[in-house]
């Protein structure tokens, strides 16, 4: 069976708002569509992390902003109903008291909602990151972090000095914004999987909650899904940015080398390690701002065809 892939190489950062995100990536995937001429093959779209903000300076989205997206996105998904469509990640946050449409659509689908708690998020975003590094070896073992292990502090930054400046600038808990980096998957109108990220930057430059993102009351919150989803007889792994330089998907899934084939890893700049690839296949589907390729045997794949367009460029390959 034929097998195309699609990578969209974009800055995105460079949107002024989601829609212009939304109509640059249904440009995109037009041109992957006319390109992948084998309507029984199986189609892969990809695009970098951060495609869609709130706008060209911020971040997050409200979480209803972030709904009504989402809608837009089957939609599309629908139209091009031939791709397993992940469309990079979303930024958006949530506060303590729901919005109206999502306290609305939440009470239809559970009859009552549980108030949120805001420690318990706290909780969460000073504990979960980090938690799946595994323990530096003391045998002469090669160790399983490689080079990344030395750049960690400069790669990801500090956490809990990020933390304890959040919580001396806003004491009320109740006024902070938790903010969520996800990326979702679609197929034929269908939302198929979503993965939030789980471990953030706190570095200066690279960093999830900048300054332009209310800095002093927005927490990082984050993802509690599993990143292994089944598709079209394959099976896929999603990592987002900083994970990949802690080998977070490699940590995750060394208990079961044989969890899936294909290592996704949307990012808006990333250098990619070798020993974090990993999957059956070793094979690294990277969709990032500056620099989308694929990765196989340690080497970067020659995409069958680069098309150049207005916002970024499509690199399409060809398997099977």
């Amino acid at each position: 069976m034929t097998l195309y892939i699609a990578l969209w190489q974009v800055n995105t950062y460079g949107f002024n708002d989601a829609s212009a995100s939304l109509a640059a990536l249904e440009t995109a995937l037009a041109k992957a569509e006319a390109e992948c001429t084998e309507m029984d093959a199986t189609c892969l779209f990809a695009a970098p992390e951060f495609l869609f903000t709130k706008s060209r300076d911020e971040h997050f989205m409200d979480e209803d902003a972030k709904e009504e997206l989402l809608q837009r996105l089957l939609a599309l998904s629908g139209q091009y109903n031939r791709w397993l469509m992940v469309p990079g990640t979303i930024g958006w946050f949530k506060t303590t008291e729901r919005m109206p449409n999502r306290e609305a659509r939440r009470v239809s689908k559970h009859g009552s909602t549980a108030a949120r708690n805001p420690f318990a998020y706290l909780h969460r975003a000073g504990n979960v990151p980090i938690a799946t590094l595994p323990p530096e070896p003391t045998n002469g073992d090669p160790d399983p972090l490689g080079t990344s292990r030395l750049e960690l502090g400069e790669y990801l930054g500090d956490r809990d000095r990020e933390l304890a400046y959040i919580n001396s600038n806003t004491p009320n808990k109740a006024d902070l914004r938790f903010a969520r980096n996800t990326a979702y998957v679609f197929h034929q109108g269908a939302h198929i999987h979503k993965y939030g990220k789980q471990i953030a930057s706190y570095a200066n430059r690279l960093a999830d909650v900048g300054s332009h993102d209310q800095r002093e009351k927005t927490v990082f919150l984050p993802g509690r899904d599993w990143p292994i989803f089944e598709h079209g007889g394959y099976k896929y792994g999603l990592e987002i940015c900083s994970e990949h330089g802690v080998t977070h998907l490699a940590n995750l899934t060394r208990p079961d080398p044989d969890a899936f084939n294909i290592h996704i890893l949307l990012s808006a700049y990333t250098s990619y390690f070798p020993e974090a690839i990993t999957g059956t296949w070793k094979v690294l589907v990277h969709a990032d701002s500056e620099s989308s390729k694929i990765i196989y045997g340690e080497k970067t794949l020659d995409p069958g065809k680069e098309i150049k367009l207005e916002q970024g460029s499509v690199k399409i390959y060809e398997f099977g």
